[in-house]
């Protein structure tokens, strides 16, 4: 089933559904994620997939990753952008969240994008 990325709340119930349902990560402890931290989740995809980018408190005022990038569920490489994300906290300022800024939403990002790309379905 094709996904309308045009209607943010279909992609974000879906994601929002496979978060909290849908047991992934590796292999050997796959697990879903608790309410709070799948809507954390969705709050950073929609701002990277808007183009919107991400600030945090501790970065210098006016300092955002990925602003006005053109990022997408079907085509972003996930893995280079979170190389990015990483070095880009090197650069200003690591998250005091424990990565849930930047590094954990990528990468659930990324699990999303292949567990739709397995199940046969366009995003």
């Amino acid at each position: 089933r094709k996904l309308n990325l045009n209607s943010e709340n279909e992609w974000e119930n879906d994601m929002l559904h496979w978060l909290l349902d849908v047991p992934h990560g590796s292999s050997k402890k796959k697990k879903t994620c608790s309410q709070a931290n799948a809507q954390q989740v969705i709050r950073r995809a929609r701002q990277l997939l808007s183009g919107r980018g991400i600030t945090y408190k501790n970065w210098p005022e006016g300092v955002m990753f990925a602003k006005d990038e053109s990022i997408t569920l079907e085509d972003t490489n996930f893995d280079t952008l979170h190389d990015r994300a990483k070095a880009f906290e090197e650069k200003y300022g690591k998250d005091k969240g424990n990565g849930w800024l930047l590094q954990h939403p990528i990468h659930k990002m990324k699990l999303y994008q292949e567990y739709r790309s397995d199940e046969g379905s366009d995003i």
